[in-house]
């Protein structure tokens, strides 16, 4: 039977119940990632505005891999109004994988999967850094999607202690001990669920865990420095930047240009980065891409020139 690469096309629109049903199939009968692809095709079937007969008569005589057959309960589970004791059911007799890739499934059946899985995990007792072990940002995107605030703060608390032991390091070592390297985007991943106040604790954090900034720090450093302009810690970012300028690391200097602009001080750009280390090439794109920004047009990417 054929797989389908992804889907964004289950379900197709416009197919009767018995249409449905072979894309249905073929998917289930293919190899996918419960972490992504298992979602996208459960929130298309929740999305596809079908009652609960039509999808009790799609589900009915479905037939899948042995390996699927969890995803196949879980929508008849979901069908019949009783996703929770489904999923409960499933996880009892699962390894450690597959209840995981359960409990990451659930959100997408919507309000009834949050809620199904919010009382799965509270069912549980443990606390938020031992579901998805070693996995943070799984952890910080579940426990946001339920609506599970306490056990989206163990696991922040838990990477702020992280970085204060001895065990946390720039980089290298073995793949086991956390890294600076390993977990520079995480605070960005607690921004993007609307967190910007963890993601704020955990990027200084971070980045008081540099002692002279290097080469390998740059992606944190431009990842950190776009989070202090979005937040508004403009004095905050300049002054990251005046010593990201100083190690002549190569960060995106038009995230200069755009801190000026949203602080309200493109006309005093000269002055205020005469402290900075910058090249005549630089302080020449600088003038462009803040005229630039100064007259409502784009700024032009640049290839890095010397500092």
């Amino acid at each position: 039977m054929k797989q389908l690469q992804n889907t964004d096309s289950i379900p197709r629109s416009g197919l009767d119940v018995a249409e449905l049903a072979g894309d249905v199939a073929v998917f289930l009968n293919g190899v996918h990632d419960p972490a992504s692809e298992v979602p996208a095709f459960i929130e298309s079937i929740v999305r596809s505005g079908r009652d609960e007969e039509q999808l009790i008569r799609l589900f009915a005589d479905l037939d899948a891999r042995p390996e699927s057959e969890w995803i196949v309960q879980l929508l008849k589970g979901y069908a019949e109004g009783a996703l929770t004791e489904t999923a409960d059911r499933l996880i009892g007799t699962a390894d450690t994988d597959l209840r995981e890739g359960i409990l990451q499934t659930l959100p997408a059946f919507g309000e009834a999967g949050k809620q199904a899985a919010s009382e799965l995990v509270e069912k549980t007792g443990l606390a938020g850094d031992q579901f998805f072990k070693t996995e943070p940002v799984k952890q910080i995107q579940f426990f946001a999607a339920i609506g599970d605030r306490r056990r989206l703060h163990e696991v922040h608390s838990r990477l702020m202690r992280e970085a204060e032991s001895d065990i946390f390091h720039q980089r290298g070592l073995e793949r086991y001990f956390p890294t600076l390297h390993q977990r520079h985007k995480i605070p960005e991943v607690f921004a993007g669920v609307g967190r910007p106040d963890l993601a704020a604790a955990l990027f200084r954090k971070y980045h008081d865990t540099i002692r002279s900034y290097s080469w390998d720090h740059q992606l944190f450093l431009t990842s950190y420095l776009r989070f202090l302009i979005e937040q508004g810690h403009y004095e905050e970012a300049e002054s990251v930047f005046t010593r990201v300028t100083r190690k002549s690391l190569r960060v995106d200097l038009r995230l200069l240009a755009q801190l000026y602009k949203n602080w309200g001080k493109l006309d005093e750009w000269e002055e205020r980065t005469a402290p900075m280390y910058l090249s005549t090439g630089n302080r020449i794109l600088m003038s462009e891409w803040t005229t630039a920004l100064a007259e409502g047009r784009e700024m032009v990417e640049y290839k890095p020139v010397s500092w």
